[in-house]
This record gives C-alpha cells, sequence and structure tokens, in this order.
C-alpha cells in the first residue's frame, strides 16, 4: 500500500478491511486544536504513519480515547 499524502482520507478511498477505523468528533476536535496535525474530520479514514490505522495497540489506544471507531 502507498503512503498516504492527502488529508483527509474519504472512507469510499478503502475497503473497510484495509481501512477498519474512522476518526470521530473527539479526533476533529483534537486536531482542529492543534494546526501541527493534518486534519481528522469525523468519519474519516484514521491514518497513523501515512496508512489507515491498522488493528493493535494503537488502535486499541485510539479506540479508548475515543478517537475513533471501527468501521
Amino acid at each position: 500500500m502507498d503512503k498516504i499524502k492527502r488529508y483527509p482520507v474519504q472512507p469510499d478511498e478503502y475497503t473497510k478491511e484495509d481501512a477498519p477505523y474512522l476518526y470521530t468528533a473527539h479526533a476533529e476536535t483534537y486536531a482542529a486544536a492543534r494546526p501541527y496535525l493534518e486534519p481528522r474530520p469525523a468519519g474519516t479514514i484514521a491514518c497513523f504513519g501515512h496508512q489507515p490505522l491498522q488493528h493493535g495497540p494503537t488502535a486499541r489506544a485510539w479506540v479508548k480515547a475515543g478517537y475513533v471507531v471501527e468501521r
């Protein structure tokens, strides 16, 4: 998979299997208050390291914090 170079990433750009998480309103508010972060509109693909966020410890932490939800 190529690195993501344009944000936000719309859900129709990846399958649910390739991009299993979406940003929440909480993530949108958090990112908007920090100009060094890419935009994270609620309902768009959650990204980590220029790739769609995948299942694992980071995803579990972000779900717990309310930043993302599974599709």
